[in-house]
């Protein structure tokens, strides 16, 4: 049984009613009366709860027309008792920063509730956000491991009053920060590391993915071009298995490039293993990669490793400062240097 006062069930039922999409940003909502009928309660207590809807910036009342759903754009002073984290647990790295995050929430005395969502398509469901305004949650953290996001979603989440951070990712959104590596500077890095080793531009290859639409395997591709020109493999996501890449990759066992640039560790270790197996020793062949996953000290594999300790605490405080600046919060962009790790 509820025991809140009614008048702020009644706040939540509104919310719920905003959160799901009946009614739209813009829109007027019924009159008192109307209100007042359909949800069988006193004048006086919708009263009290439009009043909690415009005191949280929700609504707006517009003279002689009625009250209007206004999103919020600003920051939001909440409680930072608990914290979605929306990711899919898929990616090798998720466990390293849920660690880190996980930590620096509970220094806080935050608790950090997880979400999965491996095909992005979570804040799509129905009842998502209406389930954590319901429980009081009103600070978010979402990590686009290779999904599209709802973006119309968050910005209703940030227009009801929930902070929001996207990790790894950049999103065109005003409705929240992001934290990522610096994947231009990265590349350029990795591009430089490689021609150093006096390999020339036509015998460097860029491996990647033909059907992955993140913005920072974008950034990636286009700094290769830009810095060396060379040749581009693109292949489809799910054919990075040793076997797939194997068959992709056998047309360059005859003439193989010197140096090969990989999108990500995966890829990276993956063509490694290929190239073992074909008996091709590790100083034959270049390779080096944006992340870095276990085991790839004995691989001759040149990378950046993202700085997930301090992801994970910009990523709290960047919740903390959106809890606090109130109107003076404007959605930004930080982006951190990785460290160069010699294969």
């Amino acid at each position: 049984m509820n025991s809140s006062p009614l008048y702020l069930q009644i706040r939540d039922r509104l919310l719920s009613d905003i959160a799901a999409g009946i009614f739209q940003n813009g829109s007027f909502i019924p009159t008192e009366r109307e209100l007042s009928e359909l949800f069988t309660v006193s004048r006086k207590t919708i009263r009290s709860a439009l009043a909690e809807l415009e005191g949280q910036g929700v609504l707006t009342r517009v003279q002689g027309r009625g009250t209007q759903i206004t999103y919020n754009t600003v920051g939001v002073s909440a409680p930072m008792d608990f914290i979605a984290l929306v990711a899919s647990a898929q990616s090798p790295f998720f466990r390293e920063f849920y660690s880190w995050f996980g930590e620096e929430a509970e220094r806080h005395d935050s608790l950090v509730i997880f979400k999965e969502d491996s095909k992005g398509k979570l804040f799509r469901k129905e009842g998502l956000l209406q389930m954590f305004f319901r429980k009081g949650v009103r600070n978010l953290v979402v990590w686009p491991y290779n999904f599209e996001i709802d973006l119309e979603m968050i910005a209703r989440a940030r227009g009801l009053g929930m902070n929001v951070v996207f990790f790894d990712e950049e999103v065109e959104t005003k409705s929240a920060d992001a934290v990522l590596l610096d994947n231009k500077d990265s590349m350029s890095r990795l591009c430089r590391k490689m021609l150093a080793k006096k390999i020339p531009k036509k015998g460097i290859l860029y491996l990647t993915f033909s059907d992955v639409s993140l913005r920072a395997v974008r950034e990636r591709t286009d700094v290769f071009k830009q810095k060396i020109g060379g040749r581009i493999l693109e292949i489809p996501f799910a054919e990075q298995s040793e076997d797939k890449l194997e068959s992709v990759l056998s047309e360059l066992k005859k003439n193989l490039p010197r140096g090969i640039i990989c999108a990500t560790a995966e890829l990276a270790v993956t063509l490694r293993h290929v190239l073992l197996g074909w008996g091709i020793a590790n100083e034959k062949v270049a390779i080096s990669c944006i992340d870095d996953l276990p085991g790839m000290d004995g691989l001759g594999i040149t990378r950046i490793a993202q700085p997930m300790k301090k992801f994970a605490h910009l990523t709290y405080e960047l919740l903390r400062k959106q809890n606090e600046s109130g109107r003076d919060w404007k959605a930004k962009v930080y982006r951190l240097k990785g460290k160069l790790l010699k294969g």
